[in-house]
């Protein structure tokens, strides 16, 4: 079954949806643009299909019920509710990634495992894995008294399914991102200007260096029998390129749609190549992801 094509940011509508999200957006009062950002999250989101919404919301409501069941409870059972939010999370994804049916209808898992196409090639939400540990992270965030709990359901789907980092991140923190929801967002000029020329310098990664490198990337891998050694070489210098531009040029468009909507989103990369150690790299590569590691992993399991 062909999968459906999800609006992405170089998708024509996009460059209408945008300016239409952030001119209403603007126009509304505070309190109440929460919703019109959920609602276009939603359409941004669920135009790759409608049955990419079972994802979404199974992984808001298990993550939102987890830290309810915390407050509820009280300190004694929230261990227990972290470790189901944790094994819920786990499960969908191993089904989503690793159970699901591939694109050409195969099972990824040996078919005494899961049948082949057990699930519909549809119904494997992009950008899962980004969201699932936005939503994991404010459910450690709150265990751990990092963040305040977000009782309102609402906003806290937006802060999970806001469009400008679900599909390839960075992964949003709560203590960060729910209090800007809470608050809503005024009009500035100069911060929205910024986010318009952190987007171009995102396309200009992406469009202008890493689209143009893919080719002469995939020809030196695909042929690799036939070309000499520093011709390999080099393309492996050209794959490096090609990777950070693609993941960078991607985080900076994010970045600069959050800004534009006057939201500011976690840094993703911070010249990584000219990292002095490898200590060094970890600070500058995918720097979201490494902080939630560092913060949901590393820390509470001792450092």
């Amino acid at each position: 079954m062909k999968r459906v094509k999800t609006m992405t940011f170089f998708s024509p509508l996009f460059f209408i949806f945008l300016p239409v999200v952030a001119w209403v957006h603007y126009h509304l009062p505070g309190k109440y643009q929460y919703l019109w950002l959920l609602a276009a999250s939603l359409v941004f989101y669920l135009s790759g299909g409608p049955a990419f919404a079972a994802g979404l919301l199974a992984i808001s409501l298990i993550t939102y019920g987890a830290v309810r069941g915390m407050e509820s409870f009280g300190p004694k059972r929230s261990a227990a509710f972290l470790a189901g939010a944790i094994l819920l999370t786990l499960l969908m994804l191993g089904l989503f990634r690793y159970g699901a049916a591939s694109g050409d209808g195969s099972g990824v898992l040996p078919a005494t495992w899961i049948p082949a196409g057990f699930l519909p090639a549809t119904w494997i939400p992009a950008g899962f894995s980004f969201y699932a540990l936005t939503a994991l992270g404010y459910v450690m965030d709150v265990y751990y008294g990092r963040t305040e709990p977000e009782h309102h359901f609402g906003r806290y789907l937006l802060f999970v399914a806001f469009f400008p980092s679900i599909l390839s991140g960075p992964i949003l923190r709560a203590g960060r991102m729910l209090p800007q929801i809470r608050e809503g967002r005024t009009f500035d000029y100069e911060k929205s200007r910024s986010g318009l020329y952190q987007m171009l310098y995102g396309y200009l990664l992406k469009v202008l260096v890493a689209d143009r490198l893919a080719p002469m990337v995939a020809e030196a891998f695909d042929h690799y029998t036939d070309l000499s050694g520093a011709t390999l070489l080099w393309g492996a210098v050209l794959y490096g390129i090609q990777l950070y531009c693609d993941f960078a040029g991607y985080s900076a468009i994010a970045l600069g749609a959050g800004r534009f909507l006057g939201y500011d989103l976690p840094a993703n990369f911070r010249q990584p190549y000219f990292a002095t150690s490898v200590s060094d790299f970890w600070h500058r590569w995918h720097i979201s992801l490494s902080e939630w590691l560092r913060d949901e992993i590393y820390i509470p399991l001792g450092g």
